[in-house]
């Protein structure tokens, strides 16, 4: 008897609920639905110079039951042949395109957002530009970059409308974030394709490459320092004449580092125009070590008569 009585309830249930979504999908709605936008027919060496967006919303009003087969069905798509004119300039718009979406009965095609599209063409262009690695990077306490990252490859092929590339100085990559580095990266990274018109790259991503050691410091003595462009007949002592200092890299680095890597110079000039006793000198070396300490940071001097 109760499972009976259990039967009846769920069969009154199940259809109430029928009878609710027959009246529910009788109702007229509006729904919109996102719809893959493509230009076709683009003349040879011709195109695309404006924004065109990958996509459009197009609304539809129609009841629920129709509705809902627009929805279950084959998703529609804007497909728009370019069609050529004296200005290279077309505008899609709600009502250019409202008779294709008309084909349904009892579903009304209300219009698009957005509610226009600009298509222009240019002359189609290639060049090669440099790419640039946007990177983030942080390292563990004691461990370092060594060198520069490297790119695979350095540059790319850029094609599109001549007056949108002849802008682009480089190309930037997807933002590559990496923290707590303690080993060499070794990664692939996609290509940035945030652009305002539509442009074909010869690759979507590089391969990156960034050498980590761990890193140390050390101390590198009797480091002699040049004058540079000392006129005749004069010569220029320096107090101290060699000087010492701390540097900070990789440990492989470092095993290989002597003073005949770095050259410390002062330029006479500045001797001449010093009014303190003491002068500061430049330092070179390899790019990739860092100078933690130097001594002494100033230099006396004294000037001569050569004999």
């Amino acid at each position: 008897m109760k499972k009976r009585r259990f039967g009846l309830v769920l069969a009154s249930i199940v259809f109430g609920a029928l009878v609710w979504l027959s009246v529910a999908m009788r109702e007229q709605y509006t729904i919109s639905v996102t719809a893959p936008m493509t230009v076709t027919d683009i003349p040879d060496g011709l195109a695309i110079r404006t924004a065109v967006p990958a996509s459009v919303q197009l609304k539809f009003r129609g009841e629920g039951w129709r509705l809902a087969g627009l929805l279950l069905g084959a998703s529609p798509r804007l497909d728009v042949a370019y069609a050529a004119s004296a200005s290279d300039i077309q505008v899609v718009t709600s009502g250019t395109v409202a008779d294709r979406f008309a084909v349904r009965a009892g579903i009304q095609f209300l219009g698009m957002t957005p509610d226009s599209v600009v298509i222009g063409t240019d002359r189609r262009s290639t060049r090669v530009i440099p790419v640039v690695p946007d990177l983030s990077l942080s390292f563990r306490e004691g461990y370092g970059q060594v060198g520069t990252a490297l790119v695979t490859p350095e540059s790319i092929t850029v094609a599109g409308a001549k007056s949108v590339i002849s802008d682009i100085r480089s190309w930037k990559t997807e933002p590559a974030v990496f923290a707590d580095v303690k080993a060499p990266i070794d990664a692939q990274v996609s290509l940035l394709r945030d652009q305002a018109a539509p442009l074909t790259l010869s690759t979507g991503s590089i391969h990156l490459t960034v050498n980590v050691q761990p890193f140390a410091e050390k101390t590198i003595t009797g480091i002699p320092v040049e004058v540079d462009s000392v006129p005749s007949p004069r010569e220029v002592i320096l107090i101290p004449p060699r000087v010492e200092l701390v540097v900070r890299g990789g440990i492989k680095q470092l095993s290989s580092i002597t003073a005949a890597d770095f050259r410390l110079a002062v330029a006479y000039h500045t001797i001449e125009t010093d009014t303190t006793g003491a002068v500061a000198y430049s330092i070179n070396g390899p790019a990739e070590i860092q100078i933690v300490r130097r001594k002494p940071d100033r230099l006396q001097h004294i000037v001569r008569k050569r004999l």
